[in-house]
């Protein structure tokens, strides 16, 4: 998770990332020294020149307020990454998914790009903050609280040590037993969330059906899934949170214990043991604050790895070359193409040639399923044949560079699809710098902003 979330980082801001762990660690190490200053303070306090504890005062002091500043100074470069990292993933993001090849999109993976777009703000912006900084604190300040301990107790340090493996171990093991079921429940509600947009946009069609009852519909289903995958990470979060409950009582009642047994023994003052219970309680408290914050790190790692699957989308390939613009029509030849899509047994097309001339018209019939509609497709660009080539003005489209690749047709598919506005913004997004004339004259240009 840490290792996506650095990869999203801006090279520009890869300074900040670098001080950012530097202020992390060093505040680990003020509020270590802070909480076992408390010892030598009560001890003081409690001895014959109580007037002694004014200078482990001042100390606690001084580590108090130094934490509370550098806090300070690493949140707020926290939420500069934050912000660096959101904008940067969502134009990655929008920036990636028009040259992403088509056979990606499938149902899964479009709602994995939207999710990815839609879902990943509030997350990214306080994910160093509110989850990144607690789990840095959870592995290294219980170690410096341990290595704090040894001047004062090497028995308790010792021990302190020890049950840093422990505690991460049990943590780990813990989030584990939800982590699978926590995928399907995140599944399961990425279905939901598709179906309820499915369900809304197709309206017309169920009304005529007579299946506009959600029960009746898919939804029905998504819903019946969802809640069942929620049950189960219910389930499976009741045993992870048991085996830490037990470790973190097995850490509390041996440290505690060691520090009673040293006290009877006379190593340690009763003031020094009232003061360590507290150590005790500081020690452990990251990992209970951990352990409370892991549905959301599973949200954040699932998110993250949204993101990565689709900057990491297979991209169609683009040569360099261009072609110079003619009057004319270009000149379109198949040699001997072959197309198949991912996952298919048989090539939709195999060893296929033909040459369209400029200024012709040309029927291509057959049955469904036969790769018409895929021919369109790879004359347009969209896919790459997977044997062959496709010759312009005899040029290999391979070597074109997308821009010019993209100008040389235009097509209508069998499945239109209109956006959101009038037919006249729906026509420039095509061409937007079209005129008057291009449009077809004053009067088209009226009709078109209706």
């Amino acid at each position: 998770m840490i290792r996506t979330w650095i990869g999203l980082v801006p090279a520009d801001r890869r300074g900040k990332l670098i001080l950012c762990a530097a202020v992390g660690v060093l505040s680990v190490v003020v509020r270590a020294i802070g909480t076992v200053l408390l010892v030598p303070l009560i001890g003081a306090l409690f001895s014959s020149t109580p007037q002694q504890a004014l200078v482990w005062l001042g100390w606690l002091t001084a580590a108090t307020v130094s934490g509370w500043v550098i806090d300070a100074i690493g949140a707020r470069i926290g939420f500069e990454l934050g912000f660096a990292v959101l904008d940067h993933s969502q134009h990655g993001v929008a920036d990636r998914l028009p040259g992403v090849r088509l056979d990606w999109f499938t149902a899964d993976n479009t709602a994995t790009a939207r999710q990815a777009i839609a879902a990943s703000g509030p997350e990214l912006v306080g994910l160093v903050v509110y989850l990144l900084t607690p789990l840095v604190s959870a592995v290294l300040l219980p170690l410096a609280i341990g290595l704090a301990l040894l001047p004062i107790s090497w028995q308790l340090g010792l021990a302190a040590l020890a049950g840093v493996p422990l505690l991460l171990g049990a943590l780990w093991a813990s989030g584990r037993f939800a982590r699978r079921a926590d995928k399907v429940a995140d599944e399961a509600n990425i279905a939901l969330t598709e179906r309820i947009i499915e369900f809304a946009r197709t309206q017309q069609a169920l009304r005529a059906a007579r299946r506009v009852e959600p029960a009746r519909s898919l939804v029905g289903s998504a819903l019946a899934r969802q809640h069942g995958s929620l049950m189960r990470l219910f389930a499976m979060q009741v045993p992870g949170q048991l085996l830490f409950s037990i470790a973190s009582q097995l850490a509390l009642i041996v440290l505690a214990g060691a520090t009673a047994a040293l006290t009877v023994g006379g190593t340690l003052t009763v003031p020094e043991a009232i003061a360590l219970i507290v150590v005790i309680a500081r020690y452990l408290e990251p990992f209970t604050a951990v352990s409370e914050l892991a549905p959301a790190l599973q949200s954040v790692r699932a998110m993250l790895d949204r993101i990565r699957s689709v900057l990491t989308a297979p991209a169609v390939a683009a040569g360099t070359a261009t072609l110079h613009d003619g009057p004319a029509a270009a000149r379109i030849e198949f040699d001997h193409v072959a197309f198949s899509y991912d996952g298919a047994t048989e090539p939709v097309l195999g060893g296929v040639s033909f040459c369209l001339q400029p200024g012709t018209t040309t029927a291509i019939v057959g049955p469904s399923g036969s790769g018409k509609s895929t021919i369109l497709a790879l004359i347009a660009g969209l896919h790459q044949p997977t044997g062959g080539r496709i010759l312009i003005d005899g040029a290999d489209a391979a070597t074109l560079d997308a821009h010019t690749r993209r100008t040389l047709s235009s097509v209508v598919f069998q499945h239109p699809y209109l956006f959101h506005g009038s037919i006249r913004e729906n026509v420039l997004a095509g061409n937007p710098g079209a005129d008057q004339d291009q449009l077809g004259g004053r009067s088209a240009w009226r009709g078109l902003t209706s």
